[in-house]
């Protein structure tokens, strides 16, 4: 997929989730939230898990708190990964978090990053995160805003420990990156 590709389908996704509204603090936090599953998505389009090839189902846990869920789950009646059915699961703890693709973090399960980072090496786990900093201690990719615009950093370091394949075009969309 080339760059241009990849913004239109960014755009795309823009769009799709930008009714136009007077309602406008609720009707933004249900747009973020559609953009971030949008993006979680695609994610995964340019990600290669060490395990995918023996997996039936690609799960992504969400931690409890977290407003993405509904988000997620409208994605993956009607998307797959890489034709295998997406179940998205809203956990409380980090038991049986093994065997899961993506796990996205709540605010209020950041502060747990470094049980969660060596669960997440050990299994093969991306953690995505959104708030100021957690790429930088760790979550392997970060929503940010920036200019108000969701923007991503990405943990490069992060990504090899847990061997998850990455193209080198989703590495140079990202705002920042950390070694």
């Amino acid at each position: 997929m080339s760059f241009r590709q990849i913004r239109i389908l960014c755009f795309s996704a823009l769009l799709l989730f930008n009714p136009i509204d007077k309602n406008f603090r609720a009707q933004d936090v249900v747009k973020e939230n559609n953009l971030k599953a949008v993006m979680i998505y695609n994610f995964t389009k340019f990600m290669r898990w060490p395990q995918e090839d023996s997996i039936s189902t690609f799960k992504i846990f969400v931690m409890k708190g977290s407003n993405i869920v509904q988000p997620l789950r409208n994605i993956a009646e009607k998307r797959d990964f890489r034709g295998k059915k997406i179940v998205v699961q809203e956990i409380e703890n980090l038991n049986n978090i093994k065997d899961c693709g993506v796990l996205v973090l709540s605010d209020n399960s950041s502060n747990m990053l470094k049980t969660i980072l060596s669960k997440a090496v050990e299994s093969n786990i991306l953690i995505v995160g959104s708030q100021e900093g957690l790429a930088e201690e760790g979550a392997t990719v970060n929503f940010v805003k920036r200019d108000d615009t969701i923007r991503f950093e990405i943990n490069v370091s992060t990504l090899k420990k847990t061997n998850i394949e990455t193209n080198t075009q989703l590495l140079n969309l990202a705002v920042k990156l950390y070694n």
